[in-house]
C-alpha cells in the first residue's frame, strides 16, 4: 500500500505543490503512466476547485491532500477549513433535511 499525504497554504504555488508529488506516489503505487497523468489531472481540478469556492482571495487557508494506493484501487481525500459550499448551506441557509 502506498500513502502519501501533503497540506499546502491556498496561494498561487498549491496546484504545483501537489502536483510534485503525484509522479513519485504513481512510481511507488505501481500505477500505469496513463493513470498516472489522469491522477494527476483529477487533483489538480480538485485543489483548483478548492482554491476557487473555500479560499477565494485568500493565501492563508490550508488544503490537506491524501493519496493512498492498494488492492488495485486508489483514492483521493481533499480536505480544507475554508467557506462552506453553498449547496451545504453555507451562507444561505440551513442544510436541507435528511
Amino acid at each position: 500500500m502506498s500513502h502519501v499525504k501533503v497540506v499546502v497554504r491556498s496561494d498561487a504555488g498549491a496546484t504545483a505543490l501537489v502536483a510534485g508529488v503525484i509522479p513519485p506516489f504513481a512510481s511507488a503505487a505501481g500505477l500505469a503512466d496513463t493513470d498516472a497523468r489522469r491522477l494527476g489531472g483529477v487533483v489538480e481540478a480538485l485543489v483548483r476547485f478548492t482554491l476557487d469556492h473555500a479560499y477565494p482571495n485568500d493565501p492563508w487557508g490550508e488544503i490537506e491532500v491524501t493519496l493512498e494506493a492498494g488492492d488495485g484501487v486508489t483514492s483521493i481525500d481533499v480536505h480544507d477549513w475554508g467557506l462552506p459550499l453553498t449547496s451545504a448551506g453555507g451562507g444561505l441557509g440551513p442544510l436541507p433535511s435528511g
